[in-house]
């Protein structure tokens, strides 16, 4: 990490060292405690796979993350280390690990920007959590494109408020759309809070004159997720017709209670000392506090908000190093506490309860006995359930679907259709089964077996079986 002699005897330098050890510590723990990876975590290295070897995506995406990875993989593999599964593991558990913990650069250099350069306990309890905050902590492993988008997206922030705030504009204003283009190729809920953000800060800097700005920025937004991943753009422009579709739940009406109380101490904070902070200061806040009351409203779907509303740390985080410098002692202290107690708890938590794997180590070798089945990898896919399916396309090579999309479309692009249950594993996994009756479904809450499809193979763990096409013409 960059140095800085402003800084009081170096005090803050070491103390961001030490939480970059402790941040990757508690992530490469968590990834490497198991030999597979959490949650949907199966998708991150089986794109990788794909790229180095076919050279492009198994499934369209935001590709910068998976490029990354197969990157450092084909760079190990120069040093002659094969490229093998194994080794695409440890560098995406690698990379996921130091996601997150690489969000201390940019906090480092935002601590100058917002006037916080003597050493204080306070401004190491923000940028703790910062990165070991629940949130932050339940992205390990199934959610890595979250990470390096919030990294990305933080960085894109600081070279904004560097253009604001400095001399050097241009080369700074350039910075941060290059990190928000990065963002955008990288993460498409994080770009979308970007531009949301963005969008905020134009109406309040420019008002009357905001046209012009968001003529060039949001078709520019548009225009990386199209060329990115085409579904993710066709939802993008539908998101309207999700606009005030229901009543908010209960915890989502909490959130914004205590989002919109936040949002009003800030608004009281500027008032009281607004001699402090410069106009560009004063855009920035009012964007902050404006991201608070918004994004918990429940204007879009209720999926899209609590997406949105989870990245809300980093307004307060911002927000929280820009009124340090002003607070009285006694509320450095209770703000302290509270951000140390949520920090330590989230910490206890996910190491105390890490998140479970969809799939057992013992399950995965089981699954790949089923190889000797697909006589024809080619020309089949396999329906399963979702987070399965993933180590499904990994271990038997095959193409791979959910049974949402399981219609005759689907069925008619392949020669062989295949359903795959689990029979054998944890229950607490997965959820009790919705459906009971004639048709096969178990606690995995597994995809539906039509009576017609014929069983051609069992093992320990799964059943494969054959799905009659006939049924669905």
């Amino acid at each position: 990490m960059p140095t800085d002699k402003a800084f009081q005897n170096n005090k803050t330098l070491y103390f961001f060292w030490l939480l970059a050890i402790l941040s990757f510590g508690v992530r490469a723990y968590i990834n490497f405690s198991q030999e597979l990876l959490i949650g949907n975590g199966g998708y991150y290295p089986l794109q990788v796979r794909a790229i180095l070897e076919r050279g492009e995506l198994a499934f369209p995406d935001m590709p910068l993350l998976f490029y990354l990875n197969a990157g450092v993989v084909k760079l190990i593999s120069f040093f002659e280390i094969a490229m093998s599964d194994q080794l695409i593991l440890t560098v995406v558990k690698i990379i996921d690990s130091l996601s997150i913990t690489l969000l201390l650069l940019p906090l480092y250099q935002l601590l100058k920007l917002t006037k916080n350069t003597v050493f204080s306990y306070h401004t190491i309890l923000i940028s703790l959590y910062a990165i070991m905050s629940f949130y932050t902590l339940n992205l390990v492993s199934s959610s890595q494109k979250n990470s390096l988008g919030i990294t990305l997206l933080v960085f894109a922030v600081l070279w904004f408020m560097k253009y604001l705030l400095s001399s050097d504009q241009k080369k700074h204003l350039l910075l941060s759309f290059l990190f928000l283009i990065l963002t955008g190729l990288t993460h498409f809920g994080t770009f979308a809070f970007a531009i949301i953000a963005g969008t905020i800060f134009i109406l309040f800097r420019y008002r009357s004159k905001a046209l012009i700005p968001l003529v060039l920025l949001i078709p520019l937004g548009l225009a990386i997720i199209y060329f990115s991943d085409p579904v993710r753009f066709e939802r993008s422009i539908s998101v309207w017709k999700g606009l005030f579709s229901g009543l908010p739940h209960p915890p989502e009406l909490i959130l914004a209670i205590i989002y919109s109380t936040l949002a009003v101490l800030a608004i009281k904070g500027l008032k009281k000392y607004k001699s402090h902070f410069s106009e560009s200061e004063k855009v920035i806040i009012y964007t902050l506090v404006a991201l608070l009351i918004i994004i918990p409203l429940p204007i879009v779907d209720h999926q899209i908000t609590h997406r949105l509303t989870a990245f809300l740390f980093i307004p307060q985080v911002l927000l929280l190093l820009f009124f340090k410098p002003v607070l009285s002692e006694k509320a450095k202290k209770i703000t302290s506490s509270i951000l140390g107690l949520v920090s330590l708890a989230s910490i206890l938590f996910i190491l105390v309860s890490p998140p479970r794997l969809s799939l057992s180590k013992d399950a995965l070798k089981d699954l790949g006995k089923l190889n000797q089945s697909i006589l024809d990898p080619d020309n089949t896919v396999v329906i399963s359930r979702h987070n399965l399916e993933f180590w499904v396309a990994w271990t038997l090579r095959v193409d791979v679907s959910q049974e949402s999309k399981f219609d005759s479309v689907l069925i008619n692009d392949y020669t062989h259709v295949y359903i795959l249950s689990q029979t054998k594993g944890i229950k607490e996994m997965h959820r009790p089964p919705k459906v009971e009756g004639d048709y096969h479904r178990n606690h995995f809450e597994e995809p539906i077996v039509p009576p017609s499809s014929i069983l051609v193979d069992s093992t320990e763990y799964f059943e494969l079986y054959k799905y009659n096409k006939e049924e669905i013409r």
